[in-house]
């Protein structure tokens, strides 16, 4: 497989799994466990995804960088 698809195929991979705890927790904390709360957390993990996905892809590079400079690191890319 190309290089140019490993960022987009990590983000999904990282993003998924993140959203899925994100919006079960959010759900049991702020509406518990009552009726439809399946449907709440099925239509939640739907809307959280391109949100979570572009914050991913923003954020990782950032994060990198500032991470560079911590550790004293050059050029990571």
């Amino acid at each position: 497989m190309s290089d140019k698809f490993y960022k987009y195929i990590n983000t999904v991979l990282v993003t998924v799994p993140m959203r899925l705890i994100m919006a079960f927790v959010g759900i049991s904390h702020n509406y518990g466990f009552k009726e439809g709360w399946v449907q709440k957390f099925i239509e939640t993990t739907i809307f959280m995804f391109p949100i979570a996905y572009l914050s991913v892809l923003i954020l990782v590079p950032i994060a990198r960088k500032l991470t560079d400079k911590i550790v004293g690191k050059k050029d990571s890319d």
